[in-house]
């Protein structure tokens, strides 16, 4: 299970899955438009996260399940809360 994307210097990315870490070398745009059907979103330019894996958000941090923080940008703030509300409402339908 993936948790984290997180962009690294010169043009490499870390993914952080439940398996370990890997290196890829496809930009964080481009993950980003691969995974965001899979309820991955953006909360900040250098990082890519799976909302199943979100413990919660503390003003601009957000609390990962894995023990990771991860920033919650500014700018993004209102639009990712957004997201993450409309993700919650969704998955506790289906239950």
């Amino acid at each position: 299970m993936i948790y984290i994307i997180l962009s690294i210097c010169q043009g490499r990315v870390l993914i952080n899955t439940s398996q370990g870490e890997y290196i890829a070398t496809y930009s964080l745009k481009e993950l980003y438009e691969k995974f965001n059907k899979y309820n991955f979103e953006s909360p900040h330019k250098s990082f890519i996260i799976n909302m199943l894996h979100i413990k919660r958000i503390k003003g601009f941090d957000i609390l990962m399940e894995n023990g990771g923080t991860i920033p919650l940008a500014q700018k993004r703030a209102v639009g990712f809360k957004a997201k993450f509300n409309d993700f919650l409402q969704s998955t506790f339908d289906k239950i």
